[in-house]
């Protein structure tokens, strides 16, 4: 009987820890976006005298809490790993040409992955009294379980953009989901003892800002596309 009890609560403990490691698993990919047709939303941003239209869910995601697919800077297709060793692109343009646009590869037309002024336009709107900016808001998921990420609310229309906290990938390891979120912007930064970086959008409970990327890290993608 003592055997069949200690049975029982060992499986009870791996079953709490399975549950609990679950939570933030490696997200299924969407290896082929078309024929999706992205939806998207009208946050008020311009930028060099454009409007931009920001999509509603990340690339790969169909619905704006999935976290989407992963790609280094300059591929057009998520992968398993994210090192040095497999990173494909090895230009260093000052701006991404849309052949080497995940964004466009996926969804054409206009559709780009967004710029650092794109990304600043959009931060602005944390000191606009019209707008509710919350770093670190919760939109629930099909399941009803909140999902963390930039909540950014237009007051008078209620328009929400919902950026989640997707993490990224070095290598095979899943970094920091649910607590920070780094979206590639398409300009080259600088090569950094000898290793390529670009800039991404990174936020997380107290801030958001740009910051420099190892290029073959695996980051998220919100793409965006002008009027």
């Amino acid at each position: 009987m003592n055997s069949f009890r200690y049975l029982l609560t060992a499986l009870a403990i791996a079953l709490i820890a399975l549950s609990s490691c679950s939570k933030h698993k490696r997200p299924s990919r969407h290896n082929g976006e078309a024929p999706y047709k992205p939806e998207w939303v009208d946050m008020g941003t311009v930028v060099n005298g454009k409007k931009v239209y920001w999509a509603t869910c990340n690339l790969g995601a169909r619905n704006p809490w999935e976290y989407g697919n992963y790609y280094a800077w300059g591929e057009l297709k998520p992968k398993d790993s994210y090192t040095k060793e497999n990173y494909t692109y090895k230009d260093t343009p000052a701006t991404l040409p849309l052949t080497a646009d995940a964004a466009n590869k996926a969804y054409g037309g206009k559709w780009r992955i967004p710029t650092k002024a794109d990304f600043s336009a959009l931060f602005h709107l944390l000191s606009n009294d019209d707008f509710t900016f919350d770093l670190m808001g919760t939109l629930k998921n099909q399941n009803g379980e909140d999902v963390k990420g930039v909540k950014i609310t237009q007051k008078a229309t209620g328009t929400v953009l919902f950026l989640p906290a997707a993490g990224y990938y070095e290598g095979e390891r899943f970094r920091h989901p649910g607590y920070e979120g780094q979206y590639w912007a398409s300009e080259f930064s600088r090569t950094f003892e000898g290793q390529p970086e670009a800039y991404a959008s990174w936020f997380c409970e107290g801030d958001c800002n740009m910051n420099s990327y190892n290029t073959f890290c695996g980051l998220s993608i919100r793409p965006v596309c002008d009027e």
